[in-house]
């Protein structure tokens, strides 16, 4: 009955074999589930910043004009904002030389003409 034992013990380490690769086999399944599932993330990652880049880039392409625009703006609003300054000034100065008094006339032109 040795043969016999000898065949139990074969049959136990092919079993014992079988459930080591079984559980190398499963190992390596979630191993490699977790590398795709890694590939996947770093994929959608990498894709997101592509766009976000793309987007960038033609948000500066349309923000030049824009930028070109608004100085063109400034321009024209410290030439307009000058120009009032400088009216406003004149007018100052015309409404002092109205009220003045002038000789052989009234204190002011602005003063109603005299009733004869």
């Amino acid at each position: 009955k040795v043969p016999a034992t000898d065949e139990k013990q074969a049959l136990e380490a092919a079993l014992a074999r079988e459930q080591a690769l079984k559980v190398e086999l499963d190992a390596a399944r979630v191993q490699r589930s977790s590398t795709q599932e890694t590939s996947v993330h770093q994929l959608r990652e990498m894709l997101r910043e592509q766009r976000e880049d793309e987007f960038q880039a033609a948000l500066a392409f349309q923000r030049a004009p824009l930028e070109d625009q608004v100085a063109e703006l400034k321009k024209d609003l410290a030439f307009l904002t000058t120009h009032a300054e400088e009216q406003a000034w004149a007018i100052t100065n015309l409404n002092k030389e109205i009220a003045a008094p002038h000789p052989g006339g009234d204190a002011s032109l602005l003063s109603p003409p005299p009733d004869v």
